[in-house]
């Protein structure tokens, strides 16, 4: 397998001042950083690169976006593909991100109440064991919720492979 080298960073390559290099998602996610921080850079242009891109984790749902090349001569199918993986891609973030910062809020108020209640003065943080009995609550009061999740990211990564399916096999039909 090939083995992408570090290279030299053009703006259109950064993204959050993080620089990333512009390889296909398949072979490299790494991530190089940049040590400039007075600029701010916008997301690549789709219609610019050449491959798939890969950005620095978003901090409330820790998953990494990914910014879709759009090719030259994009068909309607392959951008009805390109649309719809952008589009299941922002729901699986959405759901993180209200997830994420429902989990934190509620574990730090659940921290704030333990040591409220805590009679030793000296302990300032909860033992992973304390901790656990927040972890069991929050997992069996959401078991809902991440069960229907469950569902609708199956069901969109199967329509997903559907039409990916179909892209391949229309471009197989119309290179003949």
């Amino acid at each position: 397998m090939a083995r992408f080298l570090p290279r030299p960073f053009s703006p259109s390559q950064c993204y959050e001042n993080r620089c990333f290099l512009l390889a296909p998602t398949k072979f490299s996610s790494k991530l190089y950083s940049s040590s400039s921080s007075e600029t701010k850079h916008q997301p690549p242009n789709p219609a610019e690169i050449k491959n798939d891109m890969i950005g620095p984790p978003n901090q409330l749902s820790n998953l990494r976006p990914v910014v879709f090349s759009i090719p030259r001569n994009e068909s309607k199918l392959e951008r009805e593909f390109r649309l719809e993986r952008d589009k299941v891609q922002k729901w699986n973030e959405d759901f993180w991100i209200r997830h994420n910062s429902a989990f934190l809020k509620e574990s730090n108020e659940f921290r704030h109440k333990k040591l409220q209640s805590s009679t030793d003065s000296d302990n300032k943080s909860l033992s992973a064991e304390e901790m656990s009995e927040y972890y069991k609550n929050f997992l069996d009061k959401n078991w809902r919720l991440h069960v229907s999740y469950n569902f609708q990211w199956y069901r969109k990564n199967f329509n997903l492979l559907y039409m990916a399916f179909k892209v391949q096999l229309s471009k197989l039909t119309f290179s003949k």
